[in-house]
């Protein structure tokens, strides 16, 4: 089958998000699979570096001070006319120029589109977004041929937008299996591995720390990724701390040392509010790592249903009693890890993810799915 996906920002460095790495993700898997799929993404510099199967297009504001979502891609067009005959699109879709205007071509090829959102696409309240969808709305609802959700929570909030409910499937996410694995070992580091936003919580995390310590706990915290408005404050509650040599603030780091950090992390750590489905999550099971999530995560009734990690309420207190239990139980740490690969084997391994995409894209590009 040729396919072809359009994903979000890929970089240069850090600022490729989570979208860009499921888009990835899934375009490697459906490879690997024997499909001719093509990935598009965009990249915030001159010179980005294509390849026959990943098409990485230059993108530039559209006007002083906008935001991602407003970037311009000039050669988007162009590229998207090489693939006007492919047999599905799948686009994730984020309100942002390169995504809409794909998925409006698409529509307009007659291209059988799936759509993927990440929880991006819901009733908006701001007035910006209202704005938006006072123009977007319609082709965002008559477009697609099948939506994709990765929670309950992003199923509703589709629903609620106004997308038919009978139009939407639910799909895992997927990691490829790591090169390192989870050890029990001496360390006791807890690691916090996203962006410094502030829906991420790391403050929480860093406070959490501080009064584990206080309570003669003998750990150690390290928080890592790009600042996206709420370095600064991380920062300041670690120097304003007399504990302040138990933390580590080390910024962004690649992919390879991420799993170099999870193999020496005996728990990850991950406060956040609103959360859909984190990819580090993922990342962190499939190498048997423990994970401390909240209950505003939407991969947080797998994580429990699976006995992978502790589930806890998203303030200071909750995030620090899970990391005093972990400490206090070695064996709590080990069991959790199993449980963790369990759940990556069964659940987002790359082959379970491949079967599921096959079966959607068989769907809507033909019925008896003999296209496959």
């Amino acid at each position: 089958m040729r396919i072809l996906q359009i994903g979000g920002m890929a970089g240069p460095g850090p600022i490729a998000g989570g979208v860009w790495r499921v888009a990835e993700m899934q375009a490697l898997a459906l490879a690997d699979a024997g499909h001719d799929v093509t990935l598009v993404g965009e990249w915030l510099d001159n010179q980005p570096p294509s390849s026959a199967n990943r098409r990485l297009l230059s993108v530039r504001p559209l006007f002083p001070g906008a935001g991602y979502r407003a970037l311009f891609a000039k050669d988007l067009h162009a590229t998207l006319k090489e693939f006007s005959d492919v047999d599905v699109a799948h686009i994730h879709l984020a309100r942002d120029y390169t995504s809409t205007r794909s998925l409006a071509f698409m529509r307009k090829q007659g291209v059988p589109t799936v759509v993927q959102t990440h929880g991006m696409i819901s009733t908006p309240s701001k007035a910006a977004t209202k704005a938006f969808d006072s123009v977007f709305k319609r082709l965002y609802l008559t477009a697609p041929s099948k939506w994709l959700a990765l929670t309950l929570a992003e199923r509703v909030a589709l629903v609620d937008y106004g997308v038919d409910e009978c139009n939407v499937t639910d799909v895992s996410n997927a990691v490829s299996r790591p090169s390192r694995q989870w050890t029990l070992g001496p360390s006791r580091l807890f690691s916090f591995v996203s962006r410094l936003h502030p829906r991420k919580q790391a403050d929480v995390f860093v406070r959490a720390g501080l009064e584990v310590l206080s309570e003669g706990g003998q750990a150690e915290f390290t928080v890592a990724g790009p600042d996206q408005g709420h370095g600064g404050v991380v920062r300041q509650l670690i120097e304003s701390s007399s504990a302040r040599e138990k933390f580590s603030l080390v910024g962004p780091i690649d992919h390879d040392s991420v799993q170099q950090l999870l193999a020496e992390t005996y728990a990850l750590v991950l406060p956040s509010r609103d959360e859909i489905a984190p990819m580090i999550v993922l990342e962190a099971c499939a190498m048997g790592v423990p994970v401390v999530l909240t209950s505003d995560c939407g991969l947080a009734k797998i994580v429990s249903d699976y006995g992978a990690g502790l589930v806890v309420e998203p303030d200071d207190h909750s995030v620090a009693k899970a990391m005093k239990a972990l400490l206090k139980s070695p064996d709590l740490a080990q069991q959790l890890s199993g449980n963790a690969r369990r759940l990556f084997e069964e659940r987002w391994s790359t082959p379970a993810l491949v079967g599921q995409l096959e079966c959607i894209y068989a769907e809507v590009s033909e019925p008896s799915g003999n296209s496959l």
